[in-house]
């Protein structure tokens, strides 16, 4: 077995290891899921959305042994401002800035929607904060790892602000949807008439 196949295997296994981790941990909550405390068309959406992010951000990109570029970059928001600013004699990144900061919002905006409604004590900005922090902090940190298996990936503290961003902004949306569901309930009860008057 030669070193390409060893990195070739060990930058799977970078992959599908945390993807295991986090179904297992889906996988406890499927209990809740038969009592009824979590349906399971909800349960399945949060796997697939685990399985979608960890492949978008832990799977090897295609040939990434053979481009070699990778970087990390530990300054906020510095390295995403200096990519909109034009390089004499180089083409314009601002559509490529754009793409990775609206997708880095957006690959987590399912979070801040879907974690509610999985774990239902879910309900405090600051949990919601500290997941989203944790969860992106941790691919970050995987993706740095990845380079000793082949898996060449920029490590970057803007992905992890970004990517806190979009949990945070869906977990807004979430909030909004439930206070209005709430109100609308509320609005449909007929109100209770004390029997002893």
């Amino acid at each position: 077995m030669d070193a390409g196949t060893i990195q070739d295997i060990a930058g799977l296994a970078l992959f599908i290891v945390p993807l295991c981790a986090a179904l297992s941990m889906l996988a406890i909550l499927a209990g809740r899921a038969a009592n009824g405390h979590v349906s399971l068309p909800i349960f399945a959406c949060a796997c697939i959305y685990v399985a979608l992010v960890a492949t978008l951000t832990l799977a090897p990109p295609p040939a990434s042994m053979s481009n070699g570029r990778f970087g990390t970059n530990l300054v906020p928001l510095v390295h995403s401002a200096r990519c909109f600013v034009p390089n004499p004699g180089q083409p314009s990144t601002t559509a490529f800035c754009v793409r990775t900061i609206l997708g880095n919002v957006a690959i987590f905006f399912p979070l801040g929607l879907v974690l509610p409604l999985v774990l239902l004590p879910m309900s405090s900005w600051k949990r919601m904060l500290a997941v989203a922090f944790g969860a992106s902090l941790s691919i970050e940190v995987l993706q740095f790892a990845g380079r000793w298996f082949g898996s060449f990936r920029w490590s970057d503290i803007d992905d992890v602000l970004f990517n806190v961003l979009g949990a945070m902004v869906g977990y807004s949306v979430w909030r909004l949807l439930a206070r209005r569901g709430r109100a609308s309930v509320a609005s449909h009860v007929p109100p209770q008439h004390n029997r002893f008057l």
